[in-house]
């Protein structure tokens, strides 16, 4: 089974190619290097790597199943001069194809602790230039490498298996991936927005919208802090032993993120009630959390997490363009009751819609709904892509009414004595007048064509809860005025 795997891995090494693209802000290249590690080894024992792009040292069984890649950038292009680097390990599902640009594919940043560090563990460890594990990517593979190896290596209908690309940077520094006194990015977390952005997502086909992100220990403190800073990129998140810096800022950017945390009962650092704090805050802002507390663990909570029976099924089932309930409201009651819904911060732009049409004051995370009817966000992210996200059907409560309105079609002033489900006079040549409508929602009132077509008209709606229809474009023919479940028929004249 994982032999197929290994031939994968060796084809999409000869198949990858390096590419360049500059940071704004600097003069430096990025080079993407894939079946290389950059590795600033000076030393004479093997591996020798004079170019400083060469090959990691292998310390675990599972090392081989991964492509070691690198991110490097200088001004000059060569490596042996990079400014600074990020190696990664990367590996992909049975299957995968890298000319199927038809296919998407789920995707996981997995951030590994300080143990796992590539040059320096304060207090624990200090690499020489001349030690193999300098700059050693396979390091990085220890804790977790295995697990989600064998995730991906399930089919994928199989329990938990986790069918998308996995993928382990590493940091030099102690587990270094957030900087606590900076909301700017750290380098490793600019090194690996760009891998998403531009790697990932474009080149090895991984969908958007299914990115998540997982941490140990200073790789948990390092995935609120990335997370915090670009919420737009990640579907879900999973900290384990590691709580944020600074909890307000993480609850207000990420209460409409679906979070796991796990912690170790004995743990010192953080301690259960620091982690108990953190849910306590999401859930006061109408976050919904998840806290899995093992009482016998110490701060090594990922193996037992691993061992979770949905872990990765739970990641694959999350997506970006999920809209937010909070409290999980399905059903409203117009003019007594509303069902707040709201999206992942960051967005460079938010309009909300309702059986298609844009809500005027629905262009902030947050929105408020009020009537029964379809609903839809349509943002843009901060690269100026454009997306959707799912429908969100809300029903109307039972033992309620929709919202009455009265519609006069007519050339001239409205009148205040027709009925509901009566237009007169007609046929209508001009204007449409809407009263009673009791609705922010110009949407709320729409015109729809013989053959089934929205057709979109201005509307200029007032305080008072009227609303006038400019169908002076209109072509003459037979159309129906929809306000909320009402339906009133009319004929456009000449």
């Amino acid at each position: 089974m994982f032999g197929s795997l290994r031939a994968l891995t060796s084809g999409i090494i000869l198949t990858l190619l390096s590419f360049n693209l500059s940071f704004s802000q600097t003069a430096d290249i990025i080079h993407y290097d894939s079946g290389y590690s950059w590795r600033g080894y000076n030393g004479t024992e093997a591996p020798l790597c004079p170019t400083r792009l060469c090959h990691r040292y292998s310390m675990c069984e599972w090392d081989s199943y991964y492509t070691e890649s690198t991110i490097w950038k200088s001004t000059n292009g060569q490596p042996g001069q990079a400014s600074a680097f990020l190696n990664f390990r990367i590996i992909f599902p049975p299957g995968y194809n890298i000319k199927d640009n038809a296919k998407k594919y789920p995707a996981i940043i997995m951030l590994h602790g300080a143990g796992e560090s590539g040059r320096v563990w304060a207090g624990n460890f200090n690499y020489g230039t001349t030690d193999p594990k300098f700059d050693n990517n396979s390091t990085a593979l220890q804790n977790g490498g295995n697990e989600h190896r064998l995730a991906v290596a399930k089919a994928a209908s199989a329990a938990n298996a986790f069918p998308g690309i996995v993928v382990f940077p590493q940091a030099s520094y102690s587990g270094a991936w957030d900087d606590a006194s900076s909301t700017q990015l750290t380098q490793n977390e600019e090194f690996i927005v760009r891998l998403i952005e531009d790697y990932l997502v474009p080149r090895y086909h991984a969908d958007i919208n299914r990115i998540t992100m997982h941490g140990l220990s200073a790789g948990a403190t390092g995935t609120w802090g990335f997370a915090q800073k670009r919420p737009d990129l990640f579907a879900a998140i999973l900290p384990m032993s590691g709580v944020p810096h600074d909890l307000a800022d993480a609850t207000s950017k990420l209460v409409t993120t679906p979070i796991r945390m796990f912690q170790g009962g004995l743990d010192t650092n953080p301690r259960p009630s620091a982690a108990q704090e953190v849910i306590d805050a999401f859930e006061a802002e109408g976050g919904i959390p998840r806290l899995y507390l093992y009482p016998d663990l110490e701060h090594n909570t990922w193996d037992r997490a691993y061992s979770e029976p949905d872990f990765f099924s739970w990641i694959v089932a999350n997506n970006k363009r999920n809209v937010y309930a909070f409290d999980n409201k399905t059903v409203v009651c117009p003019g007594v009751d509303s069902i707040r819904v709201g999206f992942s911060a960051n967005m460079k732009s938010y309009q909300w819609t309702r059986n298609s049409y844009n809500m005027p004051r629905g262009t902030e995370r947050y929105f408020y709904i009020t009537d029964p009817g379809s609903y839809k966000l349509k943002f843009t992210r901060p690269n100026n892509e454009v997306d959707e996200s799912y429908t969100v059907n809300i029903g109307l409560k039972a033992g309620c009414k929709e919202r009455e309105v009265v519609v006069v079609v007519g050339v001239g002033e409205e009148s205040s004595d027709m009925s509901p489900n009566s237009i007169y006079p007609n046929p209508a040549t001009d204007r449409i007048y809407i009263t009673n409508i009791q609705s922010e929602d110009p949407g709320f009132v729409h015109i729809v064509s013989a053959s089934g077509q929205v057709i979109h008209v201005p509307v200029a709606a007032s305080a008072e809860g009227k609303a006038e229809l400019n169908i002076s474009g209109l072509d003459p023919g037979v159309y129906v005025v929809r306000t909320g479940l009402r339906s009133f028929k009319f004929v456009k004249g000449r």
